[in-house]
């Protein structure tokens, strides 16, 4: 596969080149892409050959968020055998089920039984959302056998207020069954081992996927109601900090680009459900910028881009400090304005080396202890040129790992451990308002896993 798409280097363009009497040589670079294999085995040990599932999901990051992304089905042949091929490095977990709409088989004892959805590496107490390390040209082999469990039958009713696809989804995000009935009023009938379960709909924007336990015995009278409360505005009031030295340059607010609402997801992953209108309307005395974002119920983390060497002070909704806690929206809020006020930022500059000598690297800052207690920029890196300087602007004031990488990273910065392989590789600088720091990296390789 291009070797691009596995690791990125700063001086690899990866779209545009400029054709004329002065163009290098294109060097195009390919590595050895990676491939998932095995076989599915009923709980006696016999090969499954047809009615069987395996997918395949992805950790990746999103602007320094951990974002979950399904990998798509697997192949099989005839003898029974899937693989998933073409796949570079990064952490992997897949799901294999057993697809049956006959119903339950039952034991001597008269017990309904059945094979349930496995997953590999499979959860624990210890560890209930695992992945497995897939390394660039590995042929990984994964076999699953599955285990015969007791299942209990749960009934209940679904109102709805328009037609859903449902199923049922456990800690493993493993599907066990398909509800059907009438679209507004839908009786459900389902066959579940021990543990605890959501009403899955697949999105993230309705109400009524109420998580229910199943312990030892059927379960029944379960009642839902899923709706669409559809998308609520929020206005958007930006204004500039009282005294702050850019003066004209920010009033009236300019340097704001747009807000990006983060839906924070089950077990902390995310999607982007909206961005700022950025209309440019100005209003009021002192001058405010006015703008909105659409979203739907669910709770929220905010980034803020702007343009220039500017930075978000502070995010408020409501009684809500977005610094400190998320902004929860439910069916029906009418939210009140975000303030945004926009502050002038630090910048940061400097030099990579690579055996002493200026190299193009991707440079990152992360927040360490800032003055407005969260970084609600937009993170990326930049980065440094053929003479490997480097600047970044827009940072808070504060405290800043910083660490240049000869591989583009796909970094969730808000885990530590995964931050904590650059600390020893990069250096902790503090930058202050207006000012602009400097520091000389050293470019570092990405840990190998």
């Amino acid at each position: 596969m291009d070797a691009w798409q596995i690791g990125r280097h700063a001086n690899e363009p990866t779209s545009v080149y400029l054709v004329g009497e002065h163009l290098e040589p294109i060097l195009l670079r390919l590595a050895p892409a990676a491939s998932i294999s095995g076989v599915l085995r009923d709980h006696n040990g016999a090969v499954i050959l047809q009615n069987q599932i395996i997918s395949l999901y992805r950790l990746l990051a999103w602007d320094g968020w951990p974002r979950l992304e399904y990998g798509a089905f697997s192949t099989f042949d005839a003898q029974g055998n899937y693989r998933f091929d073409n796949l570079g490095p990064g952490h992997y977990y897949l799901v294999a089920e057993r697809v049956d709409h006959e119903g339950p088989a039952h034991d001597e004892a008269g017990h309904a039984v059945g094979e349930t959805p496995m997953r590999y590496p499979a959860a624990s107490e210890a560890e209930p959302n695992p992945f497995f390390s897939l390394h660039e040209g590995e042929q990984l082999r994964v076999d699953f056998r599955f285990a015969l469990k007791t299942l209990h039958r749960v009934t209940g009713t679904m109102e709805e207020d328009q037609n859903y696809s449902y199923s049922v989804e456990d800690a493993d995000r493993a599907n066990t069954y398909l509800v059907t009935g009438s679209p507004f009023e839908r009786q459900f009938e389902a066959w579940l081992p021990n543990g605890t379960f959501w009403l899955s709909t697949g999105r993230d924007d309705v109400s009524g996927t109420t998580p229910f336990e199943v312990a030892d015995s059927d379960l029944g009278g379960l009642q839902f109601s899923i709706i669409d409360p559809g998308r609520m505005e929020i206005p958007i009031e930006i204004t500039t900090a009282p005294g702050d030295p850019a003066g004209p340059e920010l009033e009236p607010p300019r340097g704001l680009w747009y807000v990006t609402m983060v839906h924070i997801l089950t077990r902390g992953y995310v999607e982007v459900v909206g961005q700022s209108t950025n209309t440019q309307k100005v209003e009021g005395t002192p001058p405010r910028r006015v703008q909105s974002v659409s979203v739907v119920p669910g709770d929220y983390a905010v980034e803020v881009a702007t343009w220039g060497n500017f930075y978000a002070k502070s995010v408020v909704c409501g009684a809500t400090d977005l610094a400190q806690e998320l902004l929860t929206i439910r069916p029906g809020d009418a939210p009140p304005p975000m303030q945004i006020v926009l502050a002038t930022a630090a910048k940061a500059a400097g030099i990579v080396e690579r055996h002493g000598k200026p190299t193009r690297a991707w440079v990152y800052a992360v927040a360490q202890e800032i003055e407005s207690k969260t970084d609600f920029r937009v993170f990326a890196p930049v980065t440094s040129d053929q003479d490997g300087k480097f600047q970044m602007q827009g940072l808070a004031p504060g405290t800043y790992l910083v660490f240049a990488s000869d591989v583009e990273l796909p970094l969730n910065v808000h885990d530590a451990d995964g931050i904590a392989y650059w600390r020893s590789r990069g250096k902790i600088i503090r930058v202050e308002a207006g000012k602009v720091s400097n520091v000389l990296l050293t470019v570092a390789e990405p840990a190998s896993e």
